[in-house]
């Protein structure tokens, strides 16, 4: 069986993130294992001949609150004991999640499922999905939502 050392954790830094945070570091303290979180900035194509100049600005500030978003998200973990780091990825996400996770070598993902369903899912299909069909290593998917599961219908 092949050794897990590098755990890559994909967090959108929305309501959940801290949940997966919590169950990748606990999972990854039992394998003796790094983890490494990332965020995936999605670009905003910009298709005018008018003046760029604005959207640009608005790009950079986007970039510069998603850094500093993730890393306030890396200091309440280390807060709380996590040693590791954190990663800026831009791109589409599965892209961006699937290459990182190539280029480092990484032996273990762990991520969340949203839950999409419907129209929605069919529309935008789902980020884990594409993750778990082109991931170079296992892919490991994480339920927010199991407690609603478990709820008597």
């Amino acid at each position: 069986m092949t050794e897990i050392r590098t755990v890559l954790v994909p967090v959108d830094l929305q309501q959940h993130s801290d949940a997966l945070a919590g169950y990748a570091l606990h999972l990854a303290a039992q394998l003796g294992a790094r983890v490494r979180f990332v965020h995936v900035r999605t670009e905003v194509e910009y298709l005018s001949v008018y003046d760029s100049s604005t959207f640009e600005a608005f790009e950079e500030k986007n970039r510069r609150e998603a850094a500093e978003r993730l890393r306030a998200f890396g200091e309440r973990w280390q807060a709380r004991g996590w040693v590791g780091d954190t990663v800026l990825l831009e791109g589409e996400a599965a892209d961006a999640i699937v290459a990182h996770a190539r280029d480092t070598a990484a032996d273990l993902i762990i991520m969340a499922t949203h839950g999409v369903q419907g129209m929605e899912k069919i529309l935008l299909g789902s980020v884990a999905d594409r993750v778990v069909k082109r991931a170079p290593c296992p892919v490991l998917l994480f339920n927010p939502f199991r407690h609603l599961a478990a709820a008597p219908r």
